[in-house]
């Protein structure tokens, strides 16, 4: 009888400890869940799991990076990662070919492909404006060598059909694809959340 009356004791004194965390939490969870939810959110507390769960605004989500994670008492901070605007990105996608919308997304290897690209075109369109201006001042200039007869007018011709058709188009069609799919965001940032839909405000009305 002893016994059972301990047992019953004992089960009682955690009943009222676990209700008292449980309580202890919930004002904690009132007091801080703003902060919990970095101010960018929606706080609601599950009393099933004990925790505070944040439903975060269209800029911000958890943190995806777990190094970068903070807590407060051990419980974690929600909807601190501000996402990047996806305008910002187009804007840069449209305004400087040279890949900075890459950097700005934290794509370095991706902004340095776009910078080669860009340098590649820009280096083979200057020769041939060079190429084209030696052979206006000397049209009949030849060169010798050997069996082989090399006309400088006939080479700057195929140089420039080359370039004109070739990188120059490729680079067209690659720019024009960039921004469009920049601008439906489809490329998303370096930690592999998506852009803030903010192409949205531009077309939409302003509320009275």
């Amino acid at each position: 009888m002893r016994m059972k009356k301990e047992i019953i004791f004992i089960f009682y004194i955690f009943i009222n400890i676990e209700f008292i965390k449980g309580k202890d939490f919930f004002e904690f969870a009132n007091e801080y869940q703003n902060e919990l939810c970095s101010y960018n959110g929606i706080p609601t507390y599950d009393p099933k799991t004990n925790q505070v769960l944040c439903e975060c605004d269209e800029k911000h989500v958890n943190e995806p990076r777990i190094e970068f994670r903070t807590y407060i008492n051990g419980h974690l901070v929600q909807c601190s990662y501000e996402k990047k605007r996806r305008f910002f990105a187009f804007f840069l996608a449209a305004i400087f070919p040279i890949g900075l919308d890459f950097l700005y997304l934290g794509h370095i290897y991706l902004f340095l492909l776009s910078l080669l690209l860009f340098l590649t075109v820009l280096i083979v369109n200057i020769i041939q404006i060079i190429l084209s201006y030696k052979n206006n001042n000397k049209k009949d200039e030849s060169i010798n060598r050997g069996k082989y007869k090399i006309n400088i007018r006939n080479t700057t011709t195929i140089l420039k059909r080359i370039n004109m058709f070739g990188i120059n188009i490729i680079f067209l069609i690659y720019y024009l694809s960039h921004i469009i799919i920049q601008g439906l965001g489809f490329i998303k940032d370096s930690n592999n959340i998506e852009t803030e839909n903010d192409m949205v405000y531009l077309f939409s009305k302003p509320e009275d």
